[in-house]
């Protein structure tokens, strides 16, 4: 309830309170995921219903800066699986 509160007056939080909460019972990684889908889900439905509304010029500055994000987490990625342990 609390979650849900907080979501419904900044806009975010419920992921923020929900996976830690969510994680006493269960294994992190597993909170994660149960956390993450639904919401994948949801904005992917939510994306698809305004596509029409949806400016193609901030879509794409958009796209450009949520690639290079992901170029930034496989590059972090990439050095903590081939770095070298000593």
């Amino acid at each position: 309830m609390l979650a849900g509160a907080i979501a419904a007056v900044v806009g975010a939080g419920l992921g923020s309170l929900v996976t830690p909460a969510l994680s006493l019972r269960i294994d992190i990684r597993d909170a994660v995921l149960a956390v993450t889908a639904p919401h994948l889900v949801f904005n992917a439905l939510r994306c698809w219903s305004v596509r029409t509304s949806i400016s193609g010029k901030i879509f794409r500055r958009f796209s450009l800066t949520s690639a290079g994000a992901v170029l930034v987490l496989i590059g972090a990625l990439l050095v903590v699986r081939l770095s070298v342990k000593k």
